[in-house]
C-alpha cells in the first residue's frame, strides 16, 4: 500500500490526499481490532442483543467508547509521530521510472478499454 501511495504522489496526486489516503488505510484495521476487542468485551460480560432499549444503550455506549478510544489512540500516535521527527511526508526506498514494458501495458489497457466503450456504444445504438 506504501508503493501505492508513493506511485500516486508520482502521478501528481497532492501529497496531503495521499497521506491521508495512507493512514486511512493503517488506522482502519486498527480501528476494526479494537472495535472486535470491545465487542467481544460484551459478550464476555453476557450480552444477548435484542430490540429492547438496553441493547440500543449498548451498542451506543460501544460505538462512543470506540471514538473515544480512537481519540485518545490517534493522539498518542500524532505525538510518536513527532516525537520520531515526522515532516508530513512518507518516504520511500524505491525509484520510479517508467520502462518500455510499462509503456506497452498502457497501450494495451487503453486500447481494451476504448474497445468496451466501442462495443457498449454499438449494443446502446442497435
Amino acid at each position: 500500500m506504501t508503493v501505492l501511495g508513493h506511485a500516486l504522489n508520482r502521478l501528481f496526486i497532492p501529497e496531503k490526499m495521499v497521506l491521508l489516503l495512507l493512514l486511512t488505510y493503517r488506522y482502519l484495521f486498527v480501528m476494526e481490532q479494537e472495535y472486535q476487542r470491545l465487542v467481544r468485551s460484551v459478550k464476555i460480560r453476557g450480552f444477548r442483543s435484542g430490540t429492547n432499549m438496553h441493547t440500543y444503550k449498548t451498542y451506543a455506549y460501544l460505538i462512543g467508547m470506540l471514538f473515544v478510544r480512537a481519540s485518545a489512540r490517534a493522539e498518542r500516535v500524532h505525538q510518536a509521530m513527532l516525537c520520531r521527527g515526522f515532516q508530513g511526508k512518507f518516504y520511500s526506498l524505491y525509484t520510479f521510472s517508467i520502462s518500455r514494458t510499462d509503456w506497452i501495458c498502457s497501450a494495451v489497457m487503453l486500447s481494451v478499454i476504448i474497445g468496451l466503450a466501442l462495443l457498449e456504444l454499438l449494443k446502446i445504438i442497435a
